[in-house]
């Protein structure tokens, strides 16, 4: 299984608030999310991802969004 640890980032979490974190550790496993943890874990079993201070965060939705209702563009 994939397992990449992204590091040095700033953390948008997608909340009302959308404060930034930081000193946190991004774990995802085959393409999901699996944990945020503490600068300094144990990241043995994970590719490590240096974000060197880029911000990462969730995918946004459009929430308001007009489709057609037969399913054709």
């Amino acid at each position: 299984a994939m397992k990449y640890a992204y590091k040095n980032g700033k953390i948008l979490d997608g909340t009302k608030e959308m404060q930034v974190q930081t000193s946190l550790i991004l774990l995802t496993e085959e393409k999901k999310i699996t944990g945020l943890v503490p600068d300094g874990s144990d990241l043995s079993d994970y590719t490590e991802v240096d974000l060197a201070g880029k911000y990462i965060m969730p995918g946004l939705i459009n929430m308001h969004v007009h489709l057609a209702g037969n399913g054709k563009p």
